[in-house]
């Protein structure tokens, strides 16, 4: 008899948290922030530095292999398997397959993050949501090739001193040794560039065909 009261009671009061508890699942969650324009470029450059850990001694075989057998000389490299050999064997790893890695690396910070991050955060602001799921709806793909096309534009104008830094380290190597710049790093090749080219190119018409010259020489 004693417990009756104490079982009346437990009705209404389970009623109550039950209540309570629906209408707190009712209150729909609050959206998620969007994603800041840095935050793409950064998590763009990151992935694009893992990405070029595994294909740099690819790039590094393709310009050899390119610049083999230049100017008529017999070809050293049977394919790309031999080439990475002799590469390995003449170099080492690090060295022979890996040089210009850190230019690759810078190229991603420039290139890589704004291509992947500018096209991340385009496609985000102009996305359209529905109102009653709040679902984002499909963007026309007429759109989504401009977004592209512009952040690949701005990542290939900001990116290409990194490009041809790339490309002249991972080259080097395979020029004759009173040829080479031996550059130190990517910020060295760019700056050395900047200085003894580009600059050329405004002093003096005849230095700047120097130059040019010395340059074919290069590949020849």
């Amino acid at each position: 008899m004693l417990l009756l009261p104490v079982v009346a009671a437990m009705g209404p009061a389970e009623h109550l948290a039950n209540h309570f508890m629906m209408a707190k699942a009712k209150v729909a969650p609050a959206p998620p922030k969007p994603t800041s324009l840095g935050t793409r470029m950064v998590l763009g450059a990151l992935g694009g530095m893992g990405a070029a850990t595994v294909c740099h001694p690819l790039d590094v075989i393709r310009v050899q292999m390119q610049l083999d057998g230049g100017g008529g000389t017999a070809k050293s490299y049977k394919n790309p398997l031999d080439a990475a050999a002799q590469i390995i064997k003449r170099k080492g790893l690090f060295q022979g397959l890996y040089t210009g890695i850190d230019a690759a690396y810078l190229r991603q910070w420039t290139y890589g993050s704004c291509r992947v991050g500018i096209y991340a955060y385009l496609l985000n602001a102009f996305t359209k949501k529905d109102e009653k799921t709040g679902k984002g709806l499909p963007v026309a793909f007429h759109e989504k090739l401009l977004m592209g096309s512009t952040a690949g534009a701005i990542g290939s104008i900001v990116g290409l001193p990194t490009e041809v830094a790339l490309v002249r380290m991972s080259a080097e190597s395979k020029m004759a040794p009173e040829l080479r710049r031996n550059y130190k790093n990517s910020i060295d090749c760019i700056a050395r560039i900047a200085k003894e080219e580009v600059l050329v190119q405004e002093i003096s018409p005849a230095q700047n065909s120097q130059q040019q010259d010395k340059q074919r020489q290069r590949f020849e």
